[in-house]
């Protein structure tokens, strides 16, 4: 695997964790929602763009994509 595959994993774990921290939510029950809800495939999109923000921004964005595709946790 090459470094940079490496860094955008390590990234978007760190989301998941940061995305369950914030909404109650186990590690695995946001890991399903955000795949159900775009927000992975959101995360691998726009990592350019995304890792440079602070996990809080990243936690929000997540939010309006999941929303935007129906999900219901805000």
């Amino acid at each position: 695997m090459k470094s940079e595959e490496k860094k955008i994993i390590a990234y978007i774990v760190a989301c998941i964790s940061e995305f369950a921290r914030a909404t109650g939510l186990t590690e695995q029950e946001a890991f399903r929602y955000l795949h159900i809800h775009g927000g992975m495939d959101f995360l691998i999109e726009y990592y350019d763009t995304e890792h440079v923000l602070s996990f809080d921004t990243a936690v929000e964005d997540l939010k309006i994509i999941a929303q935007k595709s129906g999900g219901l946790i805000a």
